[in-house]
């Protein structure tokens, strides 16, 4: 009879299951499973003892692999050096991935910025003082919006897309104001005698012209 004493936690599981192979066993048999018995105990305290070193490697490989420590579970080995080289084959893999990752990010972090950059040269100011013919600004946000709207009727597409009537609610209160800026701040089409016979005479570049013939 042969018992498999890598099975058992404890010894006494192990003593145990050789004392029901001698219940069972002829008298004749009981010489053979006795030594049997002698020789498992002593193969289980080896095996407890490699179990515990095999334990006490894997510790000792974390620490030196620590990104492997979350997959400790998985970290296999007959003997400490096969262990380690377990350990060390998840930190190295774990390692690559994170190392290709902070490579993306950054990758995708100057993307980001040679976009703005090429953007800003495009549309906003120049590269620096004295580097040449100054790039126009981009357009004001109201200046935009008229473009758009001039444009799309000039196409004949019409304003009733969604985009059209949020660019017209935006542009027409502009529009407005700029108006009412314009009689307030431009005297040649205001009254600048209000009260007079003047205050409802419309003197703009016009007048000024004819009365100059």
């Amino acid at each position: 009879m042969a018992v498999d004493v890598s099975e058992f936690d404890t010894i006494e599981e192990v003593d145990k299951a050789y004392k029901k192979a001698l219940a069972k066993a002829d008298e004749a048999d009981e010489p053979a499973i006795r030594a049997e018995w002698a020789e498992g105990k002593v193969a289980f305290y080896q095996l407890r003892e490699s179990k515990a070193q095999l334990e006490i490697a894997k510790r000792d490989a974390v620490e030196k692999y620590p990104s492997a420590k979350r997959f400790i579970a998985q970290i296999t080995g007959k003997t400490p050096a096969e262990v380690e080289a377990s350990a060390k084959s998840f930190h190295d893999a774990i390692e690559e991935e994170r190392k290709t990752f902070e490579q993306t990010k950054q990758q995708a972090a100057d993307d980001e910025a040679t976009a703005r950059a090429q953007a800003q040269q495009q549309y906003g100011a120049p590269v620096g003082a004295g580097g040449g013919t100054p790039i126009p600004p981009l357009l004001e946000p109201h200046e935009a919006l008229e473009r758009r709207i001039h444009q799309r009727l000039t196409d004949g597409k019409g304003l009733q897309d969604s985009q059209s009537k949020m660019d017209v609610a935006r542009w027409v209160p502009d529009r407005l104001r700029a108006g009412i800026v314009q009689s307030q701040q431009n005297p040649s089409y205001k009254s600048t005698r209000p009260g007079t016979a003047d205050d409802k005479k419309i003197s703009d570049d016009r007048t000024a012209r004819k009365n100059a013939r």
